[in-house]
């Protein structure tokens, strides 16, 4: 596969060596920070957790997870530091690069939280992006991977919305105290 961004991305690092260190934090382990904003960002705004948006998440993420396993059936695509025959930066499995496991858990990060907090979404989405670029850099994954991943997590959050939830799932997921009379 001849991948120009992947490629362009890598070179960049090979000629900056001295940013090796962000790059893998960026592409390895900013997701985590990610998913943390996620859960301080559901506290923020937990008046706006339904239970229609609990099941959205919940099945958004099985569905993920499933589209991505077909998806890594039918996509073989060789991780980009196989195929040039160079050594990662940092470790990097040596499996099926198809579909970025770091892009689909950011990308419906993103997509989850956009009902939350639009602005809070919309730097996730940033941080999806750098997390993508850092995969490319690091020789993780091709281009196709990461907007694979991407795609995929738009996919199952557009399909579990168009479930007719029940309407009892709207009101918010905490429980409410009942006052003794």
């Amino acid at each position: 596969m001849n991948d120009a961004l992947q490629l362009a991305l890598h070179n960049l690092l090979v000629r900056r060596p001295d940013l090796a260190g962000l790059i893998v934090f960026l592409a390895n382990d900013l997701l985590f920070l990610m998913v943390a904003a996620l859960l301080v960002t559901m506290l923020v705004f937990r008046t706006r957790l339904t239970w229609r948006w609990w099941a959205i998440a919940a099945t958004a993420a099985v569905l993920c997870l499933l589209l991505a396993k077909v998806g890594g059936v039918l996509v073989a695509d060789e991780r980009p530091y196989l195929a040039g025959h160079y050594t990662p930066i940092t470790h990097v499995a040596n499996d099926n690069g198809f579909p970025s496991d770091h892009g689909l858990a950011s990308s419906l990060t993103t997509l989850v939280a956009w009902p939350l907090n639009r602005a809070v979404a919309v730097a996730f989405g940033v941080l999806t992006l750098v997390i993508m670029a850092g995969r490319l850099t690091i020789g993780a994954h091709h281009t196709l991977d990461v907007l694979g991943s991407a795609f995929i997590a738009a996919v199952a959050v557009a399909v579990v919305t168009l479930i007719p939830w029940p309407a009892a799932w709207e009101s918010r997921a905490r429980a409410r105290r009942v006052r003794a009379q």
